[in-house]
């Protein structure tokens, strides 16, 4: 073994078994009794990978069921250079993060002050590029086909 079972007069743990108390820790349940895991195919190993499954599972369905497919406009609509690097923004937040951005990410992101994003929101909103429901954070939906964004910068 490269490292030692104990150092210093206290025990330290084999890699297994720091395998099986940070999954302990997630699932919420104690590891197993007997103490040894002989291979990825335990029992317990096999609950815990069970139960994750069906949790991202019910949870990517919710997150499908909470957000309908925005409606698009025409191919013909027009914005600034800045207003298509904030929809490219919103729509690649959105992608990676299945919630739409707050308006203190589009702050960080893009470095200006708080009234200037909300300013933006607000003219992308009147110009029909995306729609929201104020006072309800995170409810930006683009209303531009993808394919018309340009590249995120």
């Amino acid at each position: 073994s490269l490292f030692p079972k104990s150092v210093g007069g206290f025990r330290t743990r084999t890699g297994s078994q720091a395998i099986r108390a940070r999954f302990s820790l997630r699932a919420g349940c104690p590891p197993p009794l007997n103490g040894t895991v002989n291979s990825s195919r335990s029992d317990w190993l096999n609950a815990t990978r069970y139960r994750m499954f069906i949790m991202a599972s019910l949870l990517k369905d919710a997150l499908m069921k909470q957000s309908p497919e925005p409606c698009h406009l025409p191919h013909d609509t027009s914005f600034t250079e800045k207003q298509g690097q904030y929809l490219a923004f919103i729509y690649a937040y959105t992608r990676i993060n299945k919630i739409a951005p707050a308006e203190a990410d589009m702050r960080r992101h893009f470095q200006v002050t708080p009234p200037s994003v909300h300013q933006m929101v607000l003219n992308l909103e009147r110009a029909g590029l995306i729609k929201r429901v104020p006072g309800k954070p995170r409810s930006i939906q683009i209303l531009v086909q993808p394919e018309n964004l340009p590249v995120l910068r």
